[in-house]
Parts: structure tokens; C-alpha cells; sequence
């Protein structure tokens, strides 16, 4: 079973120290980092205030085969 962990906010201090945390102790674990801004590879840009952004999580996992908690 793949492990996913989708990090809201993880683009500012306290996101970046907790995903390299996550990254170090959990190599096996797939880490997307959402934020407003998004990005390109595991970064997804969600808005917490725009529902809407939420759909590029199953977007990604339609094109990449992750298999996250809905």
C-alpha cells in the first residue's frame, strides 16, 4: 500500500521544517505540498478558501496513479 501525505501550507517555515521531517524519517512516503501558489512536481496549488482547488488532488491522482484518502 502507497502512503500519501498532502502538507497544506507547506510552502512557508513551518511546512518546509515538517516535510523535511516527514522526508527523513518516511523515505518510502509520497509528500505533496499544497499551497496558493502551486508549482510543478508534488506541489498543488490549493486555496483552503476556494473549494475548487481541491480537485487538482484527484486530478493527480487520476495522472499519476496515487491512491489518496478521500
Amino acid at each position: 500500500m502507497e502512503h500519501n501525505i498532502l502538507v497544506v501550507g507547506g510552502n512557508g517555515l513551518v511546512g518546509k521544517t515538517i516535510i523535511r521531517i516527514l522526508k527523513s524519517r518516511n523515505p518510502q512516503i509520497n509528500i505533496f505540498i499544497g499551497g496558493r501558489k502551486g508549482g510543478t512536481g508534488n506541489h498543488l496549488k490549493i486555496d483552503v478558501t476556494d473549494p475548487g482547488t481541491f480537485q487538482v488532488i484527484l486530478e493527480k491522482k487520476n495522472r499519476s496513479g496515487y491512491s489518496f484518502c478521500e
